[in-house]
């Protein structure tokens, strides 16, 4: 026995045990501070040299509680040794000898502290049934325990591993083992045995649920950790192989394989968090083999949604797909708009955010030109957002709209911190959120991080220690939100446009995100000023309505302009034949229409239907018709605010007023139409026109 003693010594070995012949050996070593070139401590069946182990049968020592620089070593032979509570900067070596049979094996080594090897802190050369437990093996310049090619039945259980530059576990010398799963993937190591699996993590409170897989051959339990993120190992599945620095607990006695969704209580001593990764090693219950550590898995939240197309712009919450979702980015960005990731919507228009911890986020979406028809080329083929949910995100999350009718407070500040999140129909979450966060279009923007103020779109998310799933922008190719003049979000021109491009029927669903430009004592409506002219229309069933609805839900209509127009007027001639002579039909009147397109003099027609079963309804148009003729158009009556192309059949035109203002049925003056209110080039069929109140053309 050996305790309570300093020796430093120049020698090879600071305490040397070795026997020229076989013997049971028995003996403490304990309390000791031990200093050494090489070994601080060997126990070997004699020596011919330095380090050179003859035969061996030396048993049942204790080495405890000892400092030592230079390491231990257990020779051949050597069993039944307890190496417990040192404190070590070099390795612990148990070695078979090369040129006897005696094996060394069946030896404890646990709760020391072993640090900072200049190879790895314990090897097992050849070594067989031997216990690594309770250890803390830290900071060595190979791995924490290696097992070589031959050493089976080595159990390695619950040691803290950290910034060991090789494998926390290797089997085999050869780094990460090429399998996964496999129950002979590590050559001749500890059986081989593979390592597992960790599918799926969820950390939730103190809660941690995991599913995974594993050699399906035998009986096991499954060790998970706490992994060390500075570990570097890569396995060939290209993530990094764990070094486990805090036992978390033990899944027992599994087979087939596989387990699912099993929950178990993290201690809070393991410091476990959100964005921390966790590893697992798999132990044979029957042989104590111990694979290498799983690759690491993220405990990193994620984010995930979709983009859908609203197609009636009702703001509906789920919907299709878009043709080219593939072509659309989506971004994340910090609730102080500094942008961290991309990603692409996938052929479903979902997408995914991972590494995400705590906080709260941005997501964006800005350049959605190819979601209607799967091409990018005409970037005039834009939808128009209708709806915005923050899925089931934390409080504190919503999408970030125009404020409801009929103050519809737009979100323009250059300060994303300054918005404020919530759908225009009270809600907070989810809801209708019509023309997203301005009436203006979105700034496309394709670079790798756009500024978050040039998208109009953007949900605010608040993740705490839960995945956030089902985030989603509705877009709508029908939908019209502003009195934009050109082919940008939400506009006519835009609707006209897709309508010619899209499949139908194509019904136009008037939602204004912005307060009406027009009023008339106290009567409000919304006017479009055209420019340009608008698309000829050529897709048969498309409708285009006037019919003004609520954003708070985009059912509800609107009635800003309630002024009963044209129930003054008289039209025609009474019985004395005479024109304004007082005896004239009164005309019952309409209410004034909420939407109205006024034309110019230098653009010939308003709106050009060239298709079947198109309906205009609800709408006010005037002021069309050319001061130049149109080539091939020879008197001006040929150009004018409506015109019916040759044989369209099945055209209607009601409850709408052509040649005035919305506000009276009165001569507009100088806007007055130029040609025509009606032009019909001939062979046009089932036509209707009814309910309309036309005039001063």
């Amino acid at each position: 026995m050996s305790t309570n003693t300093t020796a430093t010594s120049r020698s090879l070995y600071g305490v040397q045990v070795a026997y020229s012949t076989p013997t049971t050996g028995l003996g403490t070593i304990k309390h000791n501070y031990v200093s050494s070139h090489i070994d601080s401590i060997l126990l070997s069946e004699g020596t011919g040299g330095a380090g050179n182990v003859v035969a061996a049968n030396l048993g049942d020592w204790r080495i405890e509680d000892n400092i030592v620089t230079g390491g231990i070593r257990l020779g051949a032979g050597t069993s039944r040794i307890l190496i417990s509570g040192n404190k070590s900067s070099e390795a612990i070596i148990m070695a078979q000898s090369a040129n006897v049979n005696t094996a060394v094996g069946n030896n404890a080594i646990t709760d020391n502290t072993l640090t900072s090897a200049k190879g790895d802190i314990i090897r097992l050369y050849e070594a067989d049934n031997n216990m690594i437990t309770y250890n803390i093996l830290h900071g060595s310049q190979g791995s924490g325990v290696s097992v070589t090619a031959g050493g089976n039945g080595n159990k390695i259980s619950q040691n803290s591993f950290q910034d060991n530059k090789g494998n926390g576990i290797d089997l085999g010398d050869d780094s990460v083992i090429a399998t996964n799963t496999s129950c002979t993937g590590a050559g001749s190591a500890n059986g081989g045995l593979g390592r597992p699996v960790i599918t799926y993590a969820n950390y939730l409170g103190s809660e941690l649920t995991i599913s995974g897989s594993y050699c399906n051959s035998g009986s096991f339990d499954i060790e998970l950790y706490k992994a060390h993120l500075s570990a570097g190992d890569t396995g060939l599945d290209g993530r990094d192989a764990g070094e486990g620095t805090a036992y978390i607990g033990t899944l027992s006695n599994l087979s087939g394989g596989s387990f699912s969704n099993v929950t178990m209580t993290v201690p809070g001593a393991v410091g476990l968090q959100i964005g921390d990764d966790i590893t697992a090693l798999l132990i044979d219950r029957a042989t104590g083999n111990t694979s290498e550590f799983s690759a690491n898995y993220d405990l990193s939240l994620h984010i995930s949604g979709k983009v859908f197309h609203d197609v009636d712009g009702t703001a509906a919450a789920t919907g299709p797909a878009f043709v080219g979702s593939t072509l659309a980015d989506v971004h994340l960005y910090t609730d102080q708009g500094v942008h961290l990731a991309k990603t692409t919507l996938d052929a479903s228009g979902e997408f995914t955010f991972t590494g995400i911890s705590n906080g709260t986020y941005y997501v964006a979406i800005n350049d959605f030109r190819g979601l209607a028809t799967g091409s990018v080329g005409d970037g005039s083929l834009q939808v128009e957002q209708t709806y915005g949910s923050a899925g089931n995100a934390a409080t504190g999350s919503g999408p970030i709209c125009v404020g409801p009718a009929p103050t519809y407070t737009q979100q323009s500040s250059a300060n994303p911190a300054a918005w404020i999140f919530g759908a225009q129909g009270g809600t907070t979450v989810a809801g209708p959120c019509f023309g997203g966060r301005t009436s203006n279009p979105s700034i496309f923007d394709n670079t790798a991080a756009p500024p978050i103020t040039k998208s109009e779109h953007v949900i605010r998310i608040a993740v705490l220690d839960n995945h956030v799933s089902g985030v989603a922008f509705g877009f709508s190719a029908n939908v019209v939100t502003n009195l934009g003049t050109g082919y940008t979000q939400g506009t006519l021109a835009s609707f006209l446009k897709l309508a010619n491009t899209l499949s139908g029927p194509n019904s136009m669903r008037f939602v204004p995100a912005q307060v009406p430009n027009m009023s008339s004592n106290g009567n409000k409506w919304w006017q479009l000023n055209v420019t340009d002219a608008l698309p000829q229309i050529t897709a048969a069933d498309t409708t285009i309505s006037g019919v003004a609805y609520s954003n708070t839900d985009g059912a509800t209509i609107l009635d800003t302009n309630p002024v009963m127009i044209g129930a003054t007027s008289k039209v025609g001639v009474g019985a004395d034949g005479r024109a304004n002579s007082g005896d004239e039909a009164q005309i019952v009147g309409m209410s004034g229409p909420e939407f109205a397109v006024k034309g110019t003099s230098t653009i010939a027609y308003g709106l050009d239907i060239n298709a079947n079963n198109v309906t205009m309804q609800n709408l006010g148009i005037y002021g069309f018709g050319s001061a130049t003729l149109p080539q091939g158009v020879t008197h001006f009556g040929e150009t004018g605010n409506i015109v019916l192309r040759n044989n369209v059949d099945n055209v209607t035109l009601k409850n709408s007023v052509l040649g005035s203002s919305a506000a009276s049925f009165t001569d507009p003056g100088s806007s007055r139409t130029k040609g025509s209110n009606l032009i019909f080039e001939g062979g046009a069929s089932n036509i209707t026109i009814t309910d309309n109140l036309i005039g001063f053309a």
